[in-house]
């Protein structure tokens, strides 16, 4: 991201609970991958994406700078992930988005933001295993504070061992 994206004074942040899978009685979701892509300007932000084979959930966090822009959809080897959580700062022009996708293929596949717009903008995909495939989000929440304070945010989990994912913009 731009410097002047990074060194907005507004944190946003939008937390995820990923519910454990109920048969998994003593294990625990885990993230088995992890990637990110800049994109200075676009209306899509694509790149390939790499899920292991054990994974049973796609967790993506888009942030990006809208003026009147938005997310028009997500795609992971062409099929549509759902929106699970937004957060909007119109001041700061900046917004974060959640979306997930259960049972994703497996293996280096293309994901995709397509935006209303050519706009800059981050994506961060987190490839998961354990997750619940009913219910894979068990509680979200979102907050926004001044980079010179601390975030803190309060979520109530429905279920034990969840795995807390946190979507950051600044």
């Amino acid at each position: 991201l731009s410097s002047a994206m990074r060194l907005r004074l507004l944190l946003i942040s939008i937390v995820i609970l990923v519910s454990l899978t109920p048969s998994l009685v003593m294990a625990a979701v885990v993230i088995e991958a992890e990637a990110n892509n800049d994109n200075a300007g676009g209306a899509t932000n694509s790149f390939s994406f790499n899920a292991p084979v054990g994974t049973n959930l796609l967790v993506v966090c888009v942030i990006f700078n809208p003026d009147s822009e938005s997310i028009s959809g997500i795609t992971y080897n062409t099929v549509a992930l759902t929106q699970r959580l937004t957060a909007d700062h119109a001041t700061q022009n900046q917004s974060v988005e959640a979306w997930t996708l259960t049972a994703p293929a497996t293996g280096a596949n293309t994901l995709t933001a397509t935006f209303s717009a050519s706009l800059e903008s981050m994506v961060q995909a987190y490839a998961l295993s354990g997750a619940n495939q009913t219910t894979p989000v068990d509680a979200t929440s979102t907050g926004e504070t001044a980079a010179a304070s601390t975030q803190s945010l309060s979520v109530t989990t429905n279920v034990a061992n969840d795995l807390l994912i946190d979507c950051q913009g600044q």
